[in-house]
């Protein structure tokens, strides 16, 4: 009695200790892994700040240089007309400089900015973000689609992130309409369910060339003569959506159209599975629906 009670201690004690071991390399093997990730975070923040450096020391002296030649000119310059060009010319680039400093303001938030869940309305920062752009020259020429489709009304999310990501995407569609089609357009659809959100946005533009589509939400990359942004915004994009746990997919074919949707969790049930089996197929109704009837 006393040896089998002994023995089956032995064999607790022993099993006991093999788990603890386990359990030990399964912990080191975790804080490894976390090293690592903050390991290769670091040297990606580091790419980033070197390429960020290098882009304000271009992108913001080139204007400045442009700027102070062009009052240089005015002060030798005795016909008003030439001088009246001279400053507006100057107002340009003052304009373009202000649109950069704005793009890095939004990569800053979008990497800095803490998430502050709050309850959308889709219809209104939709709408706000649309009507934002109505200087913009070619707005008045292209036809506007809206389509939401919104089933619950307690959808949280970060609304400054949402903000930007709607404001660089819409900015994109507008910004590379074809000129020398007849019919623009540019179509927002958005399905907002318990669990996910989806919004997509989509232009009978340029279209992105195949070749370039994996670039296109690269630091800086500019993939067409048309950019005039500081080629930040898909960038934002991407990388706000990813800080809210969603996705972003692009479809696009050169000459035609293009189409980046965007998926994002409701933050109002943080720890409750995704409902992708049903937002994917109203995904895929959006998606025939718009290529067959849009244009």
């Amino acid at each position: 009695m006393h040896k089998g009670f002994l023995g089956f201690s032995i064999k607790y004690v022993m099993k006991e200790n093999l788990q603890r071991k386990g359990k030990g390399k399964q912990l080191k093997a975790q804080h490894q892994e976390h090293y690592e990730h903050t390991i290769r975070e670091l040297e990606h923040r580091n790419f980033e700040l070197d390429a960020l450096i290098y882009r304000l020391s271009h992108d913001l002296r080139s204007p400045i240089t442009t700027i102070l030649g062009l009052f240089n000119l005015t002060r030798i310059e005795n016909n008003p007309e030439k001088i009246s060009t001279y400053m507006e010319m100057a107002e340009n680039q003052a304009f373009k400089m202000d649109k950069f400093i704005q793009s890095i303001i939004h990569f800053a938030q979008a990497n800095r900015h803490a998430i502050e869940p709050e309850v959308i309305n889709f219809e209104d920062l939709i709408i706000t973000s649309l009507k934002s752009f109505h200087f913009m020259p070619e707005f008045e020429d292209i036809e506007k689609h809206i389509q939401i489709h919104q089933e619950v009304s307690g959808f949280k999310t970060d609304i400054l992130r949402l903000q930007m990501i709607l404001n660089n995407l819409i900015s994109n569609a507008i910004q590379f309409q074809n000129p020398y089609k007849e019919q623009k357009a540019l179509k927002i659809q958005a399905s907002i369910k318990e669990f996910e959100a989806r919004i997509s946005i989509e232009d009978n533009g340029t279209g992105i060339a195949e070749n370039c589509q994996e670039k296109v939400f690269d630091m800086f990359y500019r993939g067409s003569e048309l950019s005039k942004g500081s080629g930040l915004g898909l960038y934002i994009v991407k990388r706000s959506v990813l800080r809210l746990g969603g996705q972003v997919i692009l479809a696009s074919k050169e000459g035609e159209f293009t189409k980046i949707t965007i998926s994002i969790p409701n933050l109002l049930h943080p720890k409750n599975p995704q409902k992708y089996q049903e937002a994917d197929a109203v995904e895929k109704h959006l998606s025939n629906e718009s290529i067959g009837g849009f244009y």
